[in-house]
C-alpha cells in the first residue's frame, strides 16, 4: 500500500502543482505496527486526521516545505494521506493529513514523541508554522459495523 500526496492548485493564487503530478509515498516500516488491535480497548486502530487552514500566499511555500519533510514524516508516522482539497466541504487552501495508528493511541503517542525528539522535525515545524493560520483534528475509531458487512472495506483493506 502506499499513501498518495497530492497536490492540487488551490485558492489565493498559490502556485501549488495540479493533482496530476501527485507522487506516491511508501508506507512506513515501523510505524504504526504495535501488537494488540482487539477492539473496544486502547490499542483498537484509530485515524488521526489533522487539518491546517493556511495563509493563501504561503500555501506553495508550506507545499514545497512538506514535500521536502515527506521522508521524515513517511519514517516516523503511519501516514495514510496527505493532500490539498481543492472544492467541497473543506476551505481552500487547506491541507489534510490522515494517519492510521493500527495499535491506538498509545501507538500515536509513542510515534509523535519519537518524532518531537528529531532536531529535523523541528525545523521544519518552525518553518510550517509561518505558513499556518489555523489547525484543527480529530481522532476516530473504526465503526464495528465494517467487520460485520462483506461490502464495506475497512482500514486494513
Amino acid at each position: 500500500r502506499h499513501a498518495r500526496v497530492l497536490t492540487a492548485r488551490a485558492g489565493g493564487g498559490s502556485n501549488v502543482p495540479s493533482a496530476a503530478s501527485a507522487t506516491s509515498v511508501s508506507p512506513p516500516s515501523k510505524a504504526g505496527t504495535s501488537s494488540s488491535t482487539a477492539s473496544g480497548d486502547s490499542s483498537s486502530p484509530v485515524v488521526e486526521l489533522r487539518q491546517c487552514r493556511l495563509l493563501p500566499s504561503r500555501t506553495s511555500t508550506y507545499a514545497r516545505l512538506a514535500a521536502r519533510s515527506a521522508a521524515l514524516r513517511e519514517k516516523h508516522l503511519p501516514l495514510a494521506f496527505f493532500g490539498f482539497p481543492e472544492t467541497g466541504g473543506m476551505p481552500l487552501d487547506s491541507a489534510v493529513h490522515l494517519y492510521h495508528y493500527r495499535g491506538g493511541h498509545a501507538d500515536r503517542l509513542e510515534l509523535r514523541s519519537a518524532l518531537a525528539e528529531s532536531e529535523e522535525w523541528g525545523r521544519y515545524l518552525g518553518e510550517a508554522e509561518g505558513c499556518v493560520a489555523e489547525r484543527s483534528g480529530g481522532i476516530f475509531t473504526e465503526a464495528g459495523l465494517v467487520d460485520d458487512f462483506e461490502e464495506v472495506k475497512g482500514l486494513q483493506h
